[in-house]
């Protein structure tokens, strides 16, 4: 049971980073696509503003027709070339947003991990509790807990004969983790 929690855990760790990698690596390219139309921008205002001084020399049979079909048809490949960008671009926006959908799910099935490693301890507990203090003790603290009286703090309090501060509590959970499962944290 503890070696296939933590291997869940494993899994779902190396999931998270790989999407998270995926995510960046998209963001990069995306934010290259958007340099890139940019220049695409500056390269139609400059093939405009060719294309209508080459018509202004064609009316004024200052270039040749082949010159001006040129002039054009190298703005309508620039216009091609920045739609296909734009394309690209909604692809990449589709792909980040469905990499991070997949981080979020992947999030969610690892906090799940998270609670079942600590249910684990939590039971593991219980069982130390039931050893060392019977059933009744523990009959009596889910009385006592049931009707308000006791908290998470106390149980720890009850269990490990009164703790100073928080700081203790955390150190005894931690190496509560440490033993049954690994360091549980993410």
């Amino acid at each position: 049971m503890r070696k296939e929690l933590k291997a869940d855990r494993d899994k779902a760790k190396q999931a998270v980073e790989g999407t998270k990698k995926k995510i960046n690596d998209l963001g990069a390219k995306l934010n290259a696509l958007r340099e890139k139309l940019h220049s695409f921008e500056e390269l139609i205002i400059r093939a405009e503003r060719e294309k209508k001084e080459a018509l202004e020399n064609y009316a004024l049979n200052e270039i040749s027709k082949e010159g001006f079909e040129s002039k054009k048809n190298e703005l309508e490949r620039i216009k091609g070339d920045e739609i296909e960008t734009h394309e690209f671009i909604e692809a990449l926006d589709l792909g980040i947003k469905k990499e991070t959908n997949n981080l979020t799910e992947l999030h969610n099935r690892f906090s799940v991990a998270d609670r079942a490693v600590w249910n684990h301890i939590y039971n593991e507990i219980k069982k130390q509790i039931q050893k060392a203090a019977g059933d009744a003790w523990l009959r009596a603290f889910s009385a006592k807990l049931k009707a308000g009286g006791a908290s998470y703090d106390s149980l720890m309090q009850d269990i490990f004969g009164g703790m100073p501060n928080h700081e203790d509590i955390h150190q005894i959970q931690a190496e509560l983790a440490k033993e049954y499962l690994g360091d549980p944290q993410p």
